[in-house]
């Protein structure tokens, strides 16, 4: 098995409406752990990066030539469930973003954050602490944050 690393920069902020929001920055991928390390080590001296910890460097170690994400397809958002905001505002070239097709007619419960809402459906798919954002399913982690910040708000 042969694997790459990928290098993220993440980290928490709330919003002005008090919510818990994700920034996500994709920084490169490596051949080796090494040069991963070596990556942080050249970003944590620039500016804004060096206004958070190290930790806020996420390595994702992924396999080569391996499918890990969209496995069951995917669906246009609006095709989802009926949306309270226009998802068009933020991709007007498609009309919205895209979601697995596995969250076809899943809502958020009453008064669920958008990251309870993650959290609650990648534990239904995957199991109780059977998932894990570091092995290739941060991105649909995420996809399912913003499904829920832009539909259900």
């Amino acid at each position: 098995m042969a694997f790459v690393f990928m290098l993220k920069h993440i980290y928490k902020f709330t919003d002005s409406k008090g919510y818990e929001q994700f920034e996500d920055k994709f920084l490169g991928i490596y051949s080796c752990e090494k040069e991963v390390n070596d990556a942080i080590g050249r970003y944590f001296v620039l500016s804004g990066f060096n206004q958070y910890p190290r930790e806020c460097f996420v390595i994702e170690k992924w396999e080569i030539d391996k499918d890990t994400s969209w496995k069951e397809g995917f669906i246009k958002s609006f095709e989802a469930n009926k949306l309270k905001k226009i998802a068009e505002k933020y991709d007007e070239n498609t009309g919205g973003f895209d979601v697995s097709s596995w969250l076809l007619g899943k809502m958020p419960m009453i008064n669920e954050r958008p990251i309870e809402f993650a959290n609650r459906l990648m534990t239904e798919k995957y199991g109780e602490n059977n998932w894990n954002l570091d092995e290739g399913l941060r991105e649909e982690y995420n996809d399912l944050i913003l499904w829920g910040e832009i539909c259900f708000e």
